[in-house]
């Protein structure tokens, strides 16, 4: 999944959301996580599909925690 460029005018939040997204996306990288392919048998388990409407905060949190679930794939 991919961040999206940061923005002028978005809140503090939206801000430091962004940049612990990027640092988990190069961290994903150092330890060979990749990108998400879909085909996990434990899948995105507590994760929501990402929902319409949501606001730049909800879809930054969205995009960590989808990292973070790779990460923990990847590390178990």
């Amino acid at each position: 999944m991919a961040i999206p460029s940061k923005q002028i005018g978005w809140s503090n939040e939206s801000n430091l959301l962004w940049e612990i997204a990027k640092e988990i996306e190069q961290i994903n990288g150092i330890v060979g996580a990749g990108k998400s392919t879909g085909t996990s048998a434990t899948g995105n388990s507590g994760i929501p599909s990402k929902q319409i409407g949501w606001s730049q905060e909800e879809y930054l949190l969205y995009i960590v925690l989808k990292q973070l679930a790779r990460l923990r794939q990847t590390l178990a």
